[in-house]
């Protein structure tokens, strides 16, 4: 009974929306500093600015930054504290070495939590198009993120999009489709199209075939079209 009463829980924290927030330490530093030596440390360089803060530069834990980095992605609201101030703020850029792979630097937008955003969200496919499942044709998403403008406090990570609904080749799934916080409005167009079922054309291919006897007869024609023309210049000549 503990066993099913365990399973009924984790499965209605699987269908419950997830509104994440992170908390990472931080560190002031030096804007003269050593970069390549933070780095050397396991820090990751970091500059914050926005909503009435100037460019503040700071460091964070390479392992933390790393794996808030993957997890929070540019929408979803970071707590940057120390022992004396903690500000909110939403990953705007972030530098990755293009061999190593590795984070090399990443700026934090600081927000104020009680005024309007307007940013691009992620979507989140969830399930089965049911017409691609019958076969009918493939799954096209077009779409990965729509815009919305929405009170910074209501920003969700991502956005949900049930495929479900894609029974036909008809069927197409709109921006305007999308479920939103009630507090956002759209910004992106309603009438683009974010995933559908389309059918793949295949071409016909096989082995060219030549016709060899029409190649000899518009040859023979050519031949014999020569032969005019010469003899009627003897004939002229004449």
């Amino acid at each position: 009974m503990g066993n099913k009463i365990k399973l009924a829980f984790f499965f209605l924290l699987s269908i419950m929306p997830i509104y994440m927030t992170f908390t990472i330490a931080t560190e002031t530093r030096d804007i003269n500093s050593n970069l390549d030596q933070i780095r050397s440390v396991g820090k990751v360089p970091a500059v914050m600015y926005g909503a009435g803060t100037p460019s503040t530069p700071i460091m964070l834990s390479h392992k933390d930054t790393v794996k808030l980095y993957k997890q929070a992605g540019g929408s979803t609201i970071i707590t940057l504290q120390t022992d004396k101030w903690q500000k909110s703020a939403l990953i705007h850029d972030a530098d990755i070495d293009p061999v190593s792979h590795q984070l090399r630097h990443i700026d934090f937008l600081i927000i104020d939590e009680n005024k309007t955003l307007t940013l691009s969200i992620p979507l989140h496919f969830i399930g089965e198009a049911p017409a691609e499942k019958q076969g009918l044709g493939v799954l096209v998403k077009s779409v990965h993120e729509i815009e919305i403008e929405i009170p910074a406090k209501d920003l969700p990570p991502s956005l949900d999009v049930d495929l479900t609904s894609i029974i036909t080749l008809e069927d197409n799934i709109y921006a305007k489709d999308i479920k939103i916080p009630v507090s956002a409005k759209l910004i992106t167009h309603g009438d683009v199209i974010v995933a559908t079922v389309s059918v793949v054309k295949e071409e016909a291919e096989g082995p060219t075939t030549i016709d060899f006897d029409s190649i000899a007869v518009e040859e023979k024609g050519k031949k014999d079209g020569e032969e005019t023309e010469e003899t009627v210049e003897t004939k002229t000549e004449k």
